[in-house]
């Protein structure tokens, strides 16, 4: 299940294995001795890789080739929050259509630790240092609708959302979107209308109109 934190699938080897991998060494300290990530560590793993501020620094070769890769670098030591576990919820959900039934619920279980862990990051932004969340949160969906991945985004979202309302304790559901439209309101004032980025942020804007729990919300 590392391979589901690690970078794009599209770059492993032939052996499942991906070329790079971020190294938690704190955790493995912890684990004194395990090299493997298994249902009671893969949680912590996941969120000591996002409390990490410079992931990139701390990468290693899971391949005997060490040629420069660099779109395996930034993949595996992608710094922001949101992409970042995105990326995973990608990942994970390609797992769950090729693993073995036995290894299934560690897949849909690593699925799960994405979208709740992205609950987490905007519900107390604050613990990741030097991270704007919630224009994290903006930038995917722009790049979504620029990049022709909007359905496979609004997914994710749609699950983050589901277990945002879930859990307002600590902030609720609208106390978190306001934010990202203060955010879309400041951009989108100074674009002019023969600009086409001015056309992209419209689509978010109609994701956002027609989104059930989106659109309750009050500005």
């Amino acid at each position: 299940m590392v391979d589901i934190l690690a970078g794009d699938p599209s770059l492993r080897g032939g052996n499942g294995i991906p070329p790079r991998c971020v190294y938690l060494e704190e955790m493995a300290a912890d684990l004194d001795g395990q090299d493997w990530l298994n249902m009671d560590t893969i949680e912590q793993a996941l969120f000591s890789r996002l409390l990490l501020q410079e992931p990139g620094n701390h990468l290693i070769y899971m391949t005997s080739c060490s040629v420069v890769n660099l779109s395996a670098d930034r993949d595996a030591g992608e710094k922001r929050a949101i992409p970042y576990l995105y990326a995973c919820y990608r990942r994970a959900k390609e797992e769950i259509t090729k693993v073995p039934e036995k290894l299934l619920s560690y897949a849909v279980h690593c699925k799960n630790l994405t979208v709740s862990n992205a609950r987490t990051v905007l519900l107390t932004p604050e613990i990741y240092i030097s991270q704007n969340v919630y224009e994290q949160l903006l930038d995917l969906l722009l790049e979504a609708v620029r990049g022709a991945q909007f359905e496979e985004v609004v997914e994710f979202l749609e699950e983050v959302i589901a277990s945002l309302l879930a859990d307002q304790e600590v902030r609720t559901f609208g106390e978190v979107m306001v934010p990202v439209f203060d955010i879309f309101q400041g951009r989108v004032k100074d674009l002019d209308l023969c600009q086409l980025l001015l056309y992209s942020y419209l689509e978010i804007l109609l994701y956002f109109s027609r989104q059930k729990d989106i659109s309750k919300v009050r500005i």
